[in-house]
């Protein structure tokens, strides 16, 4: 919401001389900044991530200002908000959605953050509030720009999914997604190629290990050779010493352990 805000000027915010105007551009930026921070719990928050950008926020504030700029001149009471949720929610932010459920979450905060309600003394509009009520999301009362920027930076700056009408366990996914593309980007950056003389490449070392492992490696060897080439003396020795099937289990592991050295040197 600072971003947006960061773009308006007290002379815009008084290019319309209807006296909601200033909450209502409030309530968009609040809109904006919710439907952009969905995209960051993935399928959770859209089926689809949409680049909802500056230019949908700008747009729709002028929509704002024509529309009660001419209920004012009018001296119209009614607020036109059929025309602003349809314009708003269908045309303008609606018009990059291609999902059916999505565009029904999309009309869904239309129908939440625009209304009469919102300036019910009675009945105080909350865009959310926590049940211990230490978090509170309220529109400020009309005033200068300063006043909004105020009420922006005293908000949290770590909001809960309940903020955006999202169950409480949405961060985890979030939370689990950041974290694999944390490690993902520590991997990345690991060196890969010497610089400055010192140190040592990730290919260098892995090749070094490899080289290593091949020295400690035995000769390579026939097994039907060295039983061939065994003395009648061993062949009696090792029959006294094992019955026939553990002489046919060592050669078997013989086999085995040399398939095994020549794939690790070729």
């Amino acid at each position: 919401m600072l971003a947006n805000y960061a773009k308006i000027s007290d002379e815009d915010l008084d290019s319309c001389p209807h006296d909601k105007f200033r909450s209502l551009v409030f309530v968009l930026g609040f809109f904006h900044a919710v439907v952009q921070e969905r995209r960051k719990y993935g399928k959770i928050g859209w089926n689809v991530s949409y680049d909802f950008n500056e230019s949908d926020f700008s747009v729709s504030r002028r929509l704002l200002s024509t529309y009660l700029t001419k209920a004012y001149d009018n001296n119209d009471d009614q607020m036109p908000w059929g025309s602003l949720r349809y314009l708003i929610g269908e045309a303008m932010y609606g018009g990059r959605v291609t999902d059916d459920y999505d565009r029904r979450v999309l009309i869904t905060y239309l129908d939440e953050y625009m209304g009469d309600f919102l300036f019910d003394t009675f009945q105080p509009f909350h865009f959310y509030r926590s049940a211990d009520g230490k978090i509170d999301y309220i529109v400020p009362d009309p005033g200068p720009r300063a006043n909004y920027v105020t009420a922006i930076n005293s908000m949290p700056l770590v909001n809960t999914p309940e903020v955006f009408g999202l169950h409480p366990n949405a961060e985890i996914d979030f939370y689990t997604n950041a974290t694999r593309e944390l490690w993902r980007n520590l991997v990345e950056l690991q060196p890969r190629a010497s610089s400055g003389g010192t140190g040592i490449s990730r290919e260098a070392y892995i090749g070094s290990v490899a080289g290593d492992i091949e020295q400690k490696l035995p000769p390579v060897c026939c097994i039907m050779v060295y039983v061939r080439n065994c003395s009648c003396d061993d062949r009696h020795l090792i029959y006294r010493r094992f019955v026939k099937k553990s002489v046919n289990l060592l050669r078997h592991k013989l086999c085995y352990y040399k398939r095994w050295n020549d794939l690790i040197r070729y």
